[in-house]
């Protein structure tokens, strides 16, 4: 059997004020980051997203949802992201009396220092280069009705990578929906809400494919995300540290486990297993060889709970004391899973979002101790 979630519930969802673990994964860079991250959401008009949620949208979503999404423009390429920036804040307080870019050059300047563009331009300059580069942008906004734009060259990619998933050997088994609609024992969710609590606090995930096996009384799941890299598929184990999917894969199978009754309920079952957690990647650069990668479970105990700094001292002796007082050589530095992030969450959550988490035992107006660590916390 297949379920596609309606647009309308994904929407609701990505309107929802419960904390996703994209927003948590932001206090791995701090406070001031964090709060940098909450007041300027602009990440949906990078190309990074645009690309990867266009390929969720037809992957995962019904027939018509893409059309609704997004808007394909003549435009073979589009502005740099910082250019789009600006030309996106006029657009919003753009009238229908002025419809072209080169009658709004007191919003361009605006825009331009509230985004720090191009500093050492001239004011003049400054508007000419936003009016060369933006205008064909800005006219397709109009055009878009409040949809996505891309470019003719986003669009051929986006095909491509769509394509490929759907044709390899290696990943089109995961996108025949034919063949789920037919099959009695398993089901396919796709684009699957979830909204749980993790100690008090209000959550939420969202799976891009969930798939349901029944055998015996035995419910077992199989959550799966679908990844676009800039880099080869084979690098993608790069992109797993930078971007921090472990936690994002533990993150989901916590949800998961927290609606555990319900599922048991829903497909009557006694007895339930989830699988550890895939990754569907295929890259933007070059398409062709997708690849399917399936975390261990000792990453998933780093994403929940993280990991204590690794270190050597000169005898070549490894230890997880970061408190050895000999010449270390770092190996692998302090890795944070949600479990402190969340701890750190529900310090602001009670003590406001103007102090420091790693500084909240240090007293006022006194020096703050620091070691080759960094921040003595304690």
């Amino acid at each position: 059997m297949l379920q596609i979630t309606p647009q309308i519930q994904v929407d609701q969802y990505y309107e929802s004020d419960a904390l996703s673990q994209s927003t948590l994964k932001n206090l791995i860079k701090g406070l001031d980051y964090f709060l940098e991250k909450q007041e300027k959401k602009d990440d949906e008009e990078s190309d990074f997203f645009v690309i990867g949620s266009a390929v969720d949208c037809i992957l995962t979503g019904n027939d018509e949802d893409f059309g609704n999404k997004f808007y394909i423009s003549n435009m073979e390429n589009s502005p740099s992201e910082a250019e789009m920036e600006i030309v996106n804040l006029v657009f919003q307080n753009s009238e229908e009396s002025r419809p072209t870019l080169k009658q709004y050059p007191e919003e361009i300047l605006q825009a331009c220092l509230q985004t720090g563009w191009q500093k050492n331009y001239k004011d003049q300059t400054k508007i000419d280069k936003i009016i060369e580069k933006g205008s064909l942008y800005f006219e397709e906004l109009r055009r878009s009705q409040g949809k996505i734009v891309i470019t003719k060259t986003q669009d051929n990619l986006i095909n491509a990578i769509v394509t490929s998933l759907r044709e390899s050997e290696t990943t089109k088994k995961f996108f025949d929906r034919e063949l789920y609609s037919k099959l009695e024992h398993y089901t396919m969710f796709l684009q699957y809400p979830i909204y749980f609590k993790i100690n008090n606090i209000d959550c939420k995930a969202l799976l891009d494919m969930l798939i349901c096996e029944v055998e015996d009384e035995i419910l077992v799941l199989y959550p799966i995300d679908i990844k676009t890299t800039r880099f080869s598929t084979i690098d993608f184990p790069n992109a797993v540290r930078t971007y921090r999917y472990d936690l994002q894969a533990a993150w989901y199978t916590e949800a998961l486990w927290s609606i555990k009754d319900r599922l048991l309920k829903e497909f009557n079952c006694k007895h339930l297993i989830i699988n550890n957690f895939q990754f569907i990647v295929e890259s933007t650069a070059k398409q062709g060889k997708p690849m399917v990668y399936q975390v261990t479970s000792e990453l998933l105990k780093i994403g929940k709970f993280g990991q204590e700094e690794i270190s050597a001292n000169k005898m070549g002796i490894h230890s997880l004391d970061v408190n050895v007082n000999t010449n270390r050589r770092i190996i692998s530095p302090a890795i944070k899973g949600f479990d402190q992030l969340l701890k750190e969450y529900t310090f602001y959550m009670e003590n406001g979002w103007d102090k420091d988490y790693r500084l909240r035992n240090q007293k006022e107006n006194l020096p703050v101790s620091i070691d080759w660590k960094g921040i003595l916390e304690e």
